[in-house]
């Protein structure tokens, strides 16, 4: 779905309004050094970040570049409790 549409959709429920911006994931290395990508979309880095919680990575936070454009920052705790709710959709 186009994410004009998914926010024209999210807007209609009332919830928060979809901003495409970029997104940065900030995360840990095997070295114990911070590593930080950066995605077209919140979608994008919340999949990466789900996917290396997957593969025991410790996902320090996923937030927009620029603060208050297109939602709030998720820290490791709230990315952790996202990838529990994906893994209980799939089983």
């Amino acid at each position: 779905m186009p994410a004009f549409k998914l926010a024209r959709a999210a807007e209609a429920l009332g919830g928060e309004e979809e901003v495409k911006s970029p997104w940065y994931l900030s995360h840990g290395d095997a070295r114990g050094d911070s590593i930080t990508q950066v995605f077209e979309t919140k979608e994008a880095a919340i999949d990466a970040a789900c996917a290396l919680v997957g593969q025991g990575v410790y996902v320090f936070e996923v937030g927009p570049i620029q603060e208050g454009q297109g939602g709030t920052r998720l820290n490791g705790a709230e990315i952790r409790h996202v990838f529990d709710k994906r893994a209980c959709i799939t089983k």
